[in-house]
């Protein structure tokens, strides 16, 4: 069981704790519905990298046996799918587990990974419906492919590709997702190339920073699609009529052909 530790006032795990599969539930009454496709993903990541990061969890108020998972049910789900039986834990003093759960689940702002895994959840149970009417005020029009891209194409990263792909979708499709899936998935493709040759020459240049990699790759974006007006120091990005494979290549071409050394040494 955790301790009470304090840093600065504020109440810490000291410890992470091993809980066998049997002794762990998720509370059905306040969790969000899984989403199978996010648990797929998961699972993929878990195999590559391992469980590394704990759920957290609380003791029930009527027993010591059993913990309520408050955060982390689909990563449960996806060791349960692996075969695993034990889980490392961070477990939450008992008393406060229900408002820690609406606090984890229910107030806090979606990330770019939550939107993802939600735009993708309705355009697999609306295929035939316009993508427009689906989600027409609910989310940018970059989404629908990146969704694609990070839950069926194994993106790592949506929030390290938004600044450049917020600039090639001006609105979402009028058409239904299964009128256009075969060329949402090619350009899925064609976005998680970006990011693995980001990675692949972050690493030559031993740039292992995530913020100074997401420097380079928008810089490079910007030395090609950039328009400058006389005297000003910023441009606007002009991608206008160009199609998704070009403005793909050209980024990539340049993230080859550039000398990113300086952002080895930190800087920007």
């Amino acid at each position: 069981m955790e301790e009470r530790k304090e840093l600065f006032g504020i109440w810490c795990p000291d410890t992470i704790n091993l809980i066998s599969l049997e002794r762990l539930e998720v509370p059905s009454d306040l969790q969000r519905p899984l989403s199978p496709a996010l648990v797929k993903s998961l699972e993929k990541s878990i195999l590559q990298l391992g469980f590394i990061v704990p759920l957290i969890v609380s003791s029930r108020d009527d027993t010591d046996n059993t913990f309520l998972i408050l955060d982390g049910q689909h990563r449960f789900k996806a060791g349960e799918n692996l075969g695993m039986n034990l889980f490392p834990c961070i477990i939450l003093p008992g008393e406060k587990w229900k408002e820690a759960v609406m606090l984890m689940n229910t107030e806090k702002a979606d990330n770019i990974k939550d939107l993802c895994e939600k735009v993708f959840g309705i355009l697999m149970t609306e295929q035939d419906t316009p993508i427009s009417s689906l989600l027409n005020g609910l989310c940018e029009p970059y989404l629908p492919v990146l969704s694609v891209a990070y839950l069926e194409k194994g993106l790592k990263s949506p929030a390290f590709l938004t600044d450049i792909i917020k600039h090639c979708y001006h609105s979402l499709p009028e058409v239904p997702f299964s009128d256009i899936r075969e060329e949402l998935y090619e350009e899925a493709d064609l976005w998680k190339g970006l990011e693995d040759t980001a990675n692949s020459v972050a690493k030559t240049f031993g740039i292992s920073d995530y913020v100074l990699k997401k420097a380079m790759l928008n810089r490079a974006f910007r030395l090609e699609f950039e328009e400058k007006e006389e005297g000003k120091k910023r441009g606007y990005i002009n991608v206008i009529g160009i199609e998704i494979p070009e403005v793909v290549s050209k980024t990539i071409s340049r993230l080859l052909s550039t000398d990113w050394s300086y952002l080895a040494k930190g800087r920007t």
